[in-house]
């Protein structure tokens, strides 16, 4: 604080007049004397004179012109330290502003990078469902006409169950939900090779017999077998014509109900019993799908089954052979349609 009032006090004798004037004489050349002429010297004389005029401030004035100076050296600091204040703002907002722009950045690169892995793969996988290379699993629930007369004939036959009177069962067909699925790859061209199957449930009650007994029927169909498959691409279509070889079984299983009952959840069965019929099986289908996804595809078929049975039921040594057409869903995960 001593430095700056002095400093201060300085300025304010400067302000307050402090003046130099310097009158500077111009140079006087003496006369040549007659003495001097022979020997060529020239005497020059420079006088300079300074004057200084000195303005005397009371107190008062000294006060007034202190305190300006001094206010205005505030001003010009708090408006340095605004400057300065409003300067880190913006260096700080520049630096967010930095930050927010490299997370941009970053968050830009990652999808970049994510949408050419994403084309890469889909690209791939176009490129391998066009030359039949891949694979693909196939959820095929399949509302199935199944043939009964194998079954019919066996509850006319039997010394068990010719006693019962099945209103339902009938020498025609009668539809079963079964459900199942296929897997398959692609070995080029369009042609796939794979294996799958299915299973369904049907059952048939009949009347009343004495004590109020119920025979009940459970009838099960399985089939298996390998596939081969023949697609042809058209943009997002995939026409499939194909068929599967292979085999199951016709299982029946008859069960007693007895005692009174009012609904089917007061069934109580006696001891279950069961005949199997083996049989080969051919099935031939033809279908559409539309690929959805790259690795989805959605469609359905229309097929056919023929079952063949040497042996029949066992006992009765009866064969079978029976056609058993469907309607099939496919819904396809995997680049082959």
């Amino acid at each position: 604080m001593k430095k700056s009032k002095i400093v201060l006090f300085g300025v304010s004798l400067l302000i307050a007049g402090v003046y130099a004037e310097t009158d500077t004489l111009n140079p006087m050349i003496s006369e040549q004397s007659p003495g001097s002429a022979a020997s060529g010297n020239v005497i020059i004389k420079t006088d300079t004179i300074i004057r200084v005029d000195t303005i005397v401030l009371s107190r008062d004035q000294y006060e007034r012109i202190r305190e300006r100076i001094e206010d205005s050296l505030e001003t010009a600091l708090e408006r340095f330290e605004d400057s300065l204040e409003a300067a880190q703002e913006r260096i700080e907002d520049s630096l967010e502003q930095l930050e927010r722009q490299q997370d941009t950045l970053d968050a830009s690169d990652l999808a970049s990078k994510l949408h050419f892995y994403r084309e890469a793969f889909t690209e791939k996988i176009s490129k391998s469902r066009a030359q039949g290379y891949g694979g693909g699993v196939v959820f095929q629930p399949m509302l199935l006409g199944l043939s009964v007369k194998p079954v019919y004939d066996l509850a006319r036959r039997d010394k068990n169950l010719k006693n019962c009177q099945f209103p339902d069962l009938t020498e025609g067909y009668k539809p079963v939900l079964v459900l199942g699925a296929l897997l398959y790859g692609g070995v080029g061209q369009g042609v796939r090779v794979g294996f799958g199957g299915w299973s369904g449930d049907i059952y048939f009650a009949s009347k009343e017999v004495a004590n109020d007994s119920v025979m009940v029927l459970g009838v099960n169909t399985t089939f298996g077998g390998l596939l081969v498959e023949k697609a042809f691409l058209r943009k997002n279509l995939n026409f499939v014509i194909g068929g599967m070889l292979g085999g199951g079984n016709l299982t029946v299983n008859p069960k007693w109900s007895t005692g009174a009952f009012e609904s089917f959840f007061d069934f109580k069965f006696d001891e279950e019993k069961e005949v199997k019929a083996p049989f080969a099986a051919v099935e031939l289908h033809t279908g559409l799908t539309a690929t959805v996804l790259p690795w989805m595809h959605v469609g359905a078929d229309i097929n056919g089954h023929f079952f063949l049975s040497v042996n029949g039921f066992g006992s009765f040594r009866e064969s079978f052979m029976t056609v058993n057409p469907g309607l099939r869903l496919r819904l396809v995960l995997g680049n082959l349609g």
